[in-house]
């Protein structure tokens, strides 16, 4: 909601009404965006699948090339949102990965030496 009060380039940005319909906009399509992340993972029935989290990585990945290759600058802070969202979402997928990894590596080698 913040970055909604940046008008981008504009003469008069202290005229530029606040861009209430583009809020709405971008809610939804980050609440597609969650959907379709959520129907990807499935977490109640995750069950430490590396081919949903592989999923979810190539899903955001394609989502941060589109937003960066669209990126222009001076635009409504709007516009910034979904990159953000991408940019975010895709760290916390490759923490999440490496994590597990690091985990499932922990086991077996604990496994291994008993």
């Amino acid at each position: 909601m913040v970055l909604a009060k940046n008008p981008g380039f504009v003469l008069h940005p202290e005229s530029a009404p606040y861009p209430w319909l583009g809020v709405f906009e971008i809610w939804g399509i980050l609440a597609i965006f969650t959907v379709i992340l959520y129907a990807i993972l499935r977490p109640a029935t995750f069950d430490n699948s590396w081919k949903r989290l592989a999923g979810a990585v190539a899903f955001v990945a394609l989502l941060l090339a589109f937003c960066i290759a669209t990126f222009v600058t001076d635009m409504p802070g709007l516009f910034y949102v979904p990159t953000w969202y991408a940019m975010t979402t895709f760290a916390i997928l490759l923490f999440f990965a490496f994590a597990r990894a690091v985990i499932q590596i922990a086991k077996r080698t604990r496994f291994l030496h008993r």
